[in-house]
């Protein structure tokens, strides 16, 4: 086949079958969650790559494709195949459908995801002679999956972390800003 500018052409493709998975993400409440990422994704032993990224509308909704159907084979070089959708908020713990091949073909369009609250970590940072520093990185690392949160501090220096999980934390506090030079 040849492209030409201005002109069309016919073009006639076998496309593999793709999975929808669609559902809901709510709280422990069962009211809905709006602006939740929804990260399809597909991974072997050695490595992970992202297929589609979405946010979810205010009713909480969700639809993702994937391409599930090549994921059964083990792949010779990189190990068993998986497929996978992580659901993440800054204010919930994060959640994930880790293998999609086990979902059941007939409630793949009517799941239902909850997000729990966690623990929430917060305080405020100050400079060594007490007074409190804004406008400071702070990053929160877990063990468990999905361990990584990052926050700024605000005006009066205070910080919030918010969907923490279980487990042990690390907070780290980098004030990297560079005294003002005049030339």
């Amino acid at each position: 086949m040849t492209l030409t500018l201005g002109k069309s052409c016919a073009f006639n493709a076998n496309l593999p079958e793709a999975y929808h998975f669609a559902g809901q993400v709510v709280d422990e409440s069962g009211q809905s969650i709006e602006g939740v990422s929804a990260s399809s994704s597909l991974g072997t032993e050695r490595f992970c790559a992202g297929v589609e990224d979405l946010i979810t509308d205010v009713d909480g909704r969700f639809a993702v494709y994937s391409n599930e159907a090549r994921l059964l084979e083990d792949h010779p070089k990189w190990g068993k195949r998986t497929a996978a959708i992580s659901f993440s908020h800054d204010l919930y713990i994060e959640a994930e459908i880790e293998r999609l091949v086990d979902v059941e073909p007939s409630k793949r369009d009517d799941l239902r995801i909850v997000l729990q609250k966690g623990f929430s970590i917060g305080g405020t940072v100050v400079a060594a002679d007490g007074t409190p520093t804004a406008d400071v990185p702070i990053s929160m690392t877990q063990t468990e999956a999905y361990p990584r949160k990052v926050v700024r501090t605000d005006e009066q220096g205070h910080f919030r972390f918010d969907g923490i999980g279980s487990g042990d934390a690390t907070l780290r506090v980098v004030d990297a800003r560079l005294p003002t030079r005049t030339w």
